[in-house]
């Protein structure tokens, strides 16, 4: 006896038999690796990587394959016909050795490598970057500590100032209790089963009612097995990183009233020079928009830029008509 009615089976072959999906979908090189971090430069099979060099950053949370999901949903691909020479620093999957990695190495060792290496590639000036969410993090922490090292910051869904408006993820990072490094990394599995526990109904039932309408569409039914397989893939974090980014940033507010400390220096966000664009989502329930804000006040007027697009956050990067739409608006404002 089966409770799944025939459309319902007759869909969930059709996705068995499409596995496994493919990931990363424009081409790369690794120019940089030092494990468990890598920098990649990405090119389009018709032309040579050309303009300036542009870094994207991204959460160590989940794989950056959500910007390149597909070559029609791609925000990578975009960003590289509008002619940017797009690197991307990819934080790859924290081994059990790693749990004692925290906010020093990822900002001033990891990412100051990355910015060493493209700086000559820019003639030595001021790098444009792009920080999504955490990365976004990593990035206004490393303009604020080498002011002189990035020129422009597109900020996409970065929670800068958490404990400024209820949210869910903010709930969730209040009942954080700090757990010793030497007891292992994070489990990714029970990050992901903690993000679907903020949008239980949506993530694990609307998402799949509408699975069999799909299914006669080999381009749409590829859409929502790619986003399956980037959802549920959460690697493992760093103990000693994934601490001091619930109890200082989360809890404690630490960026925004000057507490962080990395590299034993003060992280005084006043400090940056860049403009600064804020791209956020109205319906963004990860990273309301009320959480990306006081950097404005911090900085110069001249200096900070804000954009509040209609939708959701994963909508800000999968490359449909939000995505679309905040690609566009980053490409205009750094030209």
């Amino acid at each position: 006896m089966t409770f799944i009615g025939p459309d319902m089976l007759q869909a969930l072959r059709r996705c068995s038999a499409r596995q496994p999906v493919t990931r990363d979908a424009t081409a790369f090189d690794i120019v940089l690796q030092q494990s468990p971090f890598s920098l990649r430069r990405y090119h389009l099979p018709d032309r040579q990587p050309g303009g300036k060099p542009l870094l994207l950053v991204y959460s160590t949370v989940n794989r950056p394959d959500l910007l390149d999901l597909s070559p029609r949903r791609s925000m990578l691909r975009r960003l590289l016909e509008a002619g940017h020479d797009v690197y991307l620093v990819d934080w790859g999957r924290p081994l059990s050795a790693d749990c004692l990695l925290d906010l020093d190495d990822y900002v001033e060792d990891f990412l100051g490598r990355v910015v060493r290496r493209l700086r000559p590639l820019n003639q030595d000036q001021p790098l444009n970057a792009i920080g999504i969410c955490q990365g976004g993090i990593f990035l206004s922490c490393y303009a604020a500590l080498h002011p002189e090292a990035i020129g422009r910051l597109v900020n996409m869904a970065v929670p800068l100032n958490p404990p400024a408006s209820p949210h869910g993820l903010g709930h969730l990072a209040a009942t954080w209790q700090s757990t010793a490094p030497a007891d292992g990394n994070i489990p990714g599995p029970a990050l992901s089963a903690a993000f679907t526990a903020l949008k239980p109904t949506d993530l694990m039932i609307r998402r799949y009612a509408s699975l069999p309408e799909v299914t006669g569409n080999d381009e749409a039914l590829d859409d929502f097995l790619h986003l399956e397989a980037w959802m549920y893939d959460c690697p493992d974090q760093p103990a000693a990183l994934f601490n001091q980014f619930v109890e200082g940033i989360y809890q404690q507010g630490a960026l925004l009233s000057g507490d962080l400390r990395i590299a034993d220096r003060q992280v005084n966000l006043a400090a940056i020079r860049a403009r600064v664009l804020s791209i956020t989502a109205e319906s963004d329930h990860l990273v309301p928009p009320d959480v990306t804000t006081g950097l404005e006040r911090l900085l110069r007027p001249e200096q900070y830029t804000s954009h509040c697009l209609p939708g959701g956050h994963l909508g800000l990067f999968t490359g449909g008509r939000q995505g679309r739409a905040a690609v566009q608006h980053i490409v205009d404002w750094l030209r």
